[in-house]
């Protein structure tokens, strides 16, 4: 005869559900956020498109042909140059609250470069002379110049595109 009482045995019970439950919605946040990291890293991966420029000289003989980069038009992912932005891209699960965080980490540009592609604003940018160098005043200081940016969503955009496959992460991940 088993020795044992209602009350233990519906304890056992749902300590085992529990326990599969911890362990699917670990093992689905998971792979939500590294699907989602991987989509985020995908958008910043085009790469940027070179533009030239034929420059002149004084008399109206060409002299040398410049490249430039095209960057992407406000409202585009930004595209990559070197990849930094791309490569700052991590997720992290925090067990307690049973969430991911998906995002770049934080820059230590004074520019703040991820959240300013991403919602916009403005950043200070020395000013360039006629041969690419930084301008500089009468004091011999670098003359800067405030430059508005528009926003290049990466991460709401690839979150958008993802919400309609977020269920499916947690359809049928219980197994007890």
């Amino acid at each position: 005869m088993i020795n044992a009482t209602l009350k233990d045995v519906s304890l056992n019970f749902f300590k085992e559900i529990n326990a599969g439950m911890d362990k699917a919605t670990t093992k689905s946040l998971n792979r939500a956020g590294t699907l989602l990291r991987r989509r985020a890293r995908r958008l910043t991966n085009k790469k940027a498109k070179l533009g030239h420029y034929q420059a002149y000289d004084r008399d109206g003989k060409p002299t040398m042909m410049l490249q430039f980069y095209i960057g992407a038009k406000p409202g585009e992912p930004p595209r990559k140059r070197r990849g930094m932005i791309r490569d700052t891209i991590v997720y992290a699960r925090d067990g307690e609250k049973r969430s991911i965080v998906v995002g770049p980490t934080l820059s230590s540009s004074p520019t703040g470069a991820p959240s300013t592609l991403e919602f916009g604003g403005s950043a200070k940018f020395f000013d360039r002379d006629a041969r690419g160098g930084p301008k500089f005043d009468a004091l011999g200081r670098v003359i800067f110049k405030d430059v508005r940016i528009e926003p290049r969503p990466y991460m709401s955009r690839s979150l958008m595109d993802m919400l309609p496959e977020l269920p499916k992460q947690w359809a049928n991940s219980l197994e007890v």
